[in-house]
């Protein structure tokens, strides 16, 4: 029987994930959501006593796929020793042109004149953030650091715009960042080995002058 209530649970949130890629935010109803399921609504609220806790429950539940998307690229999509680019490529493919990715928008973009919402919303970014720092050092060998998340962001903003763009000025901006992001990816690891190598001189050094 919980495990009955577990699945209808989470059917319920994967079906208002679908309504907010289809529906947007304001058409994400309770009424829609269990039109979607063929259930009655006292089995939605049942589980959600209204449309706010099933949207802000529904936050979760976007990110929790997000999370898959990430860990399916990185165990099947990347190349051997992969690049901040082969990353965004893959990712771009699998999560920035998804219906997860423009679920998510959604809801940010109605959390801003939502205060609860925007709390949520909030919350659920700063306990995830840690699992996406996690997935990226495995894969890169280093966590989401400044370079990583503004390479992210700038994704975000590609995934907006192909809203209004047309195909070739996307594929082209694409590129552009996907460039940038090989360029920034060689500076950091050069940065980095260099800085490696001179902490360690200075540490024999110190070792010496002792």
């Amino acid at each position: 029987m919980q495990d009955r209530a577990i699945a209808t649970r989470k059917a319920l949130l994967e079906a208002t994930l679908e309504c907010l890629v289809e529906k947007g935010y304001a058409g994400t109803t309770t009424q829609e959501v269990c039109r979607r399921l063929k259930v009655s609504r006292g089995t939605l609220l049942h589980h959600f006593a209204t449309r706010e806790e099933l949207v802000t429950e529904a936050v979760e539940h976007v990110l929790e796929r997000t999370v898959e998307h990430f860990r399916e690229t990185l165990d099947g999509t990347l190349p051997e020793n992969p690049t901040l680019a082969d990353l965004g490529r893959a990712m771009w493919e699998k999560h920035w042109t998804s219906g997860v990715f423009y679920a998510w928008l959604e809801l940010v973009v109605a959390s801003r004149t939502d205060p609860v919402l925007n709390e949520k919303v909030r919350e659920m970014d700063l306990r995830w953030s840690p699992k996406f720092d996690a997935a990226c050092r495995s894969v890169l060998g280093r966590g989401a650091d400044g370079v990583i998340w503004l390479f992210f962001l700038a994704l975000n903003a590609l995934s907006i715009e192909k809203i209004r763009s047309g195909p070739e000025r996307l594929n082209r901006s694409l590129s552009d960042l996907l460039a940038l992001a090989e360029t920034a990816d060689r500076f950091f690891w050069r940065f980095s080995e260099t800085a490696l190598q001179n902490k360690g001189q200075g540490d024999k050094k110190d070792a010496c002058d002792r």
